[in-house]
């Protein structure tokens, strides 16, 4: 499988959520393991943790892939314009409130701030743009304009 660029930040929210997801599959596979041959309710209650297990050795799965096949973007030294894995402050038209977004690529996800993938209208508008600058993008809905309000790394 091609590898597929992510920004450290990225990667370590991943790896924290699989962690996770490995704690949860442990604690719910003992659960399954404890849980008898009764009646119908204990298969019922069986049969759904198996489902749950099944569940979430999918999202396992797919995790580890994510973080098997990755390239870490290096995180800008300086933080002045406008790249893959900076977050990026915007005002977007008629609104002085910045709004807070990580530029990532198209699976990236990080706690507390909105991601804009790189290759989305607005993300590929904004790379390369520095604090105080002003970019449109077409969008479906229309043409829209932001100011970048501040850059900082990730």
């Amino acid at each position: 499988m091609a590898q597929h660029r992510m920004a450290q930040v990225t990667y370590d929210w991943l790896k924290t959520k699989l962690d996770g997801l490995l704690e949860e599959r442990v604690s719910l596979a003992e659960e399954l393991a404890s849980l008898g041959h009764g009646d119908d309710a204990d298969r019922a209650q069986s049969t759904m943790r198996r489902e749950d297990l099944v569940r979430l050795d999918g999202q396992i799965a797919g995790l580890r892939e994510q973080l098997n096949n990755v390239e870490i973007t290096s995180t800008p030294v300086s933080a002045d314009r406008v790249a893959l894995g900076t977050v990026v402050a915007l005002c977007f038209d008629g609104d002085n409130t910045p709004e807070r977004y990580l530029i990532s690529n198209d699976d990236e996800q990080a706690d507390g701030v909105t991601t804009v993938s790189e290759s989305s209208p607005l993300g590929s508008a904004l790379l390369g743009a520095t604090p105080g600058a002003t970019v449109s993008y077409r969008a479906p809905a229309g043409t829209f304009r932001v100011r970048v309000a501040a850059v900082s790394a990730a």
